[in-house]
């Protein structure tokens, strides 16, 4: 029996008036002693999803903390290829006059062109996008509704988050 069918089923054997109470969707009859074994059946399954909750909650964690050393390992990756490719240009300007060629790879340089801003200050309004974007200040309209004050368009609310440990 699932948890939900438990939780009624309980709740009409303590709500009932006499000592059986009938099943309205399985015709079962069940008496008072039947509370007993639901309510075992009951902390059981409570257990078991606050388990399941526990357990998805850790390989969460470890997610987390495995994205993270994968994006540190990246990182650490990436600079090394970095510096590796700007040692291997100066090799190649240097010793091998811009351009290199073997059966295996071909190197060289091509150029490109892009801006680089030393001051965005001194720039012409005609080169300089506005971007204005409204947002809600939650924090100070949360200090407003614990002060009491009444802000419309918002509303403090409460809620229960569950914990396992």
């Amino acid at each position: 029996m699932e948890l939900y069918s438990i939780n009624k089923t309980l709740s009409a054997l303590i709500e009932a008036d006499n000592d059986t109470v009938i099943n309205s969707e399985t015709g079962e009859v069940h008496d008072r002693g039947y509370a007993l074994e639901l309510r075992e059946a009951a902390i059981a399954q409570t257990e078991s999803y606050g388990l399941w909750i526990k357990n998805q909650n850790a390989l969460i964690e470890a997610l987390r903390n495995e994205e993270k050393a994968f994006a540190e390992r990246r990182r650490f990756l990436e600079t090394r290829l970095e510096r590796n490719e700007n040692f291997l240009a100066e090799i190649l300007k240097e010793i091998h006059g811009g351009k290199f060629e073997s059966a295996n790879v071909k190197m060289g340089f091509r150029k490109s062109e892009s801006v680089d801003i030393v001051d965005p200050k001194l720039l012409s309004t005609r080169f300089v996008e506005l971007k204005i974007q409204e947002m809600p200040n939650k924090s100070a309209i949360k200090e407003a509704l614990k002060a009491g004050e009444k802000v419309e368009g918002a509303v403090l609310v409460e809620r229960q988050h569950l914990q396992i440990k």
